[in-house]
């Protein structure tokens, strides 16, 4: 039908608390109920093409429009269905994509709807619905990005940025943290926050981690040779553990690249830590990197799930303070009083205390008095590339 270009409707019904319905009645939700839930959609929905997806989820492809589409709802409260002699209590949640007026293949009619599934279901669910035109532009510029990002990937089109990190005692910069940055010639700046979901969601993430790795190790690699010793901070996500030996391949980067492992530091999230202490295997090829001498830093500390546990199981060395609560620092007493906790916390846990996001003189001055250790932000410098280092060292 896409081929062809025809006009259709692509629906997405999904049966709410399917799995909740079939403990409470068992056997008979998986052959009568789901029987006579399809007999009404064969009924209701002549002429169109009906498939099952899964236990709970059906897709209708029909040339009939929206409002009597949404017109299902009505016809299932009008003919409910019975186990026993009871009428069992069913919602739906839908979602309704044109093509090829909304998205104009597969893979984005199935996105659509779900995304708007989900919309539905936060909002309490037993609803069929279309995607706002907003949203559905989201979505379109998403697949775009997945397509150029491909292509960025192949033709080595991303650029890493540098951030400086300076000590408060020396007022050195001693690190720095590298950033991708990408600018497309057909859609222009991506944001890392547009591009990094997009690229976990598709598995590029992977590709793009790769990439960091190799520029950061090499640029590293290259200051030492120029006599400046700076270590580089790079993000990685949980994702990048799980789908291949991470460990092997950053000491083999290393070896390749001629960089020290102790110039080196991964950034891991709260999220990241707090998947990684359920899993072994991640633990390790974390122990097994700061046995070789890398660091590891907890990023955007207290945006996430806070846990003691992951403190004690995971190598953590340093540990940073989010920019959201630098923001406030100077205008709010309880903020001064959570972040010269935390610097207190970190210190007892002989962590290295950083602070991101410092854009103001004041905002230093609190933080030094705090007992921080560095920080990181506008007041020293926005990210830049990797020849403005040497010259921001010399300033």
């Amino acid at each position: 039908m896409i081929a062809e270009q025809q006009n259709f409707y692509f629906v997405y019904l999904s049966i709410d608390k399917f799995y909740t319905l079939k403990e409470l009645h068992n056997v008979e939700v998986e052959s009568n109920f789901i029987l006579e839930f399809t007999k009404r959609l064969k009924i209701y929905f002549q002429d169109s093409v009906l498939a099952r997806v899964n236990e709970s989820d059906f897709i209708v492809i029909t040339p009939l429009g929206e409002w009597f589409i949404q017109g299902f709802l009505t016809y299932l409260k009008q003919h409910p269905i019975y186990i026993g002699h009871r009428a069992m209590p069913i919602t739906i949640s839908g979602g309704i994509t044109r093509s090829p007026q909304d998205q104009s293949n597969f893979t984005q009619l199935m996105n659509a709807s779900l995304a708007t599934i989900a919309d539905v279901r936060k909002a309490g669910g037993d609803n069929i619905l279309s995607l706002s035109e907003s949203a559905h532009k989201k979505l379109s510029r998403k697949s775009i990005i997945e397509k150029r990002l491909l292509l960025a990937l192949d033709q080595h089109n991303l650029k890493v940025l540098y951030q400086p990190q300076v000590d408060l005692k020396t007022g050195k910069i001693y690190a720095v943290e590298a950033f991708v940055r990408w600018e497309d010639e057909e859609i222009g700046v991506v944001s890392p926050d547009e591009l990094i979901p997009v690229a976990e969601e598709s598995g590029l993430i992977n590709n793009i981690g790769s990439f960091m790795i190799e520029e950061a190790c090499k640029q590293a690699a290259q200051w030492q040779q120029q006599g400046i010793e700076l270590k580089v901070g790079i993000n990685l996500s949980v994702r990048e553990f799980r789908d291949k030996n991470m460990a092997k391949f950053i000491l083999d980067t290393l070896m390749k690249t001629g960089c020290p492992a102790n110039l080196v530091q991964l950034e891991i999230t709260e999220k990241f830590a707090l998947e990684a202490e359920a899993e072994t295997t991640i633990i390790q090829q974390m122990r097994k990197l700061e046995e070789e001498g890398i660091t590891f830093v907890l990023d955007d500390f207290g945006t996430g799930y806070a846990s003691f546990r992951y403190m004690q199981l995971l190598p953590i060395q340093i540990l940073k303070i989010d920019q959201t609560y630098i923001q406030s620092l100077t205008k709010s007493d309880k903020t001064q009083r959570l972040i010269n906790g935390i610097v207190h916390f970190g210190k007892s846990m002989n962590l290295t205390v950083l602070a991101e996001g410092v854009e103001t003189e004041e905002q230093k001055q609190l933080l030094e008095q705090y007992d921080c250790d560095a920080i990181q932000g506008y007041l020293i410098s926005k990210p830049v590339t990797a020849d403005k280092i040497p010259q921001l060292l010399s300033s």
